[in-house]
């Protein structure tokens, strides 16, 4: 029981219609005076709730009486109507993709659900978190949501920004290319794609070998869920435009469409970064075994992908850091479609 909080009766009746009461939750005058002893440790009489609600409506808020004939449990009572913005359905998308989203840490999405319950009737949010909502594996790195609104701003105002950035994650550990410096790039855009959220960009002159005003530039993509200590550099501003950030994207964020298997590979480490960063850091997904006695390939990493030409385009980025060991069909597949290529400019 709190009693540290003693509202006036119509505050405190539209509190209750607010938080415990919908269209499908109807509260009858004992139940509201019951939830106000609870709340706010004192009664009401039939009477005092009923001048209450007549001076909710008059502040302009919708209070509807439902007569015991027209509610199916007989019991009649009230409900305040139109106080949700939202309808339950737009309501449970946003839920949706709070919990779908994989740049979203666990924390960040229970507080997120939480703070949603709080603008909705208790039955909407019970409706809410029962529903079958997707749940996808979370990212561990707590400075997602910081990150996003730091690198909007950035964006906003032509700024540079400074990060760390790890190449891939196995097992919970960061593993980092480049750990004695922070990078520096331009941000273009920012693009919510395949479950991911990525920074759009170019490279500051000092993280990179282009001289400034040459007029080169070097275009790059970054997963925001693999950015730490993300800063904003406040001391100029940039040209943003200067890349065609939708045809980059799709050029750099491609989907995958074929036969699903199971693919075998030899790879070194950077290699290994390059495949997890890609197909997952899940153990469940990617399997990463030792070759003893193998220094040009000391790893092997099976996954499951779907077989096609945007696979073994992405295996061709590889270079020499990886060789597809099985099955024997889809390492004949890649050499009879190099094969092909080849063949073109051998004529």
């Amino acid at each position: 029981m709190n009693k540290t909080v003693k509202p006036g009766t119509a505050l405190g009746i539209y509190t209750i219609l607010r938080k415990y009461s919908d269209a499908s939750h109807l509260l009858t005058q004992e139940m509201i005076s019951n939830r106000f002893a609870d709340l706010y440790g004192r009664e009401l009489e039939r009477k005092a709730i009923a001048r209450g609600i007549g001076k909710v409506r008059a502040a302009g808020y919708d209070v509807i009486k439902v007569l015991k004939s027209a509610d199916p449990l007989h019991k009649g009572g009230y409900y305040l109507a139109g106080e949700e913005n939202l309808t339950e359905a737009q309501w449970k998308i946003i839920l949706s993709a709070i919990n779908a989203a994989s740049f979203v840490s666990e924390s960040e999405a229970e507080e997120m659900n939480v703070k949603i319950a709080e603008y909705v009737s208790e039955g909407t949010a019970k409706r809410l978190r029962s529903s079958s909502v997707f749940h996808s594996e979370k990212t561990g790195n707590p400075e997602v949501l910081d990150t996003i609104s730091l690198l909007g701003e950035a964006i906003l105002s032509s700024k540079a920004v400074y990060f760390r950035y790890a190449d891939y994650y196995w097992k919970g550990s960061p593993h980092y290319h480049r750990t004695d410096k922070l990078r520096h790039a331009v941000p273009c855009a920012a693009k919510w794609e395949n479950d991911r959220f990525y920074m759009i960009c170019y490279l500051c002159e000092d993280d990179v070998l282009y001289p400034e005003n040459s007029g080169r530039i070097e275009e790059r993509i970054f997963r925001v869920d693999k950015m730490e200590n993300f800063t904003v550099d406040e001391e100029k501003t940039y040209d943003n435009t200067l890349i065609d950030t939708a045809h980059f994207a799709d050029q750099k964020i491609g989907l995958y469409a074929g036969a699903k298997r199971t693919v075998k590979c030899a790879v070194n480490e950077r290699g290994l970064g390059m495949i997890l960063d890609r197909f997952g850091e899940k153990t469940n997904e990617v399997h990463v075994i030792s070759r003893k006695n193998n220094p040009e390939y000391p790893l092997e990493v099976s996954f499951t992908v779907e077989v096609s030409p945007v696979f073994f385009g992405f295996m061709t980025t590889l270079k020499n850091n990886a060789k597809i060991l099985g099955p024997k069909a889809v390492a004949d597949e890649y050499l009879a479609l190099a094969e092909s290529i080849r063949s073109i400019y051998m004529r």
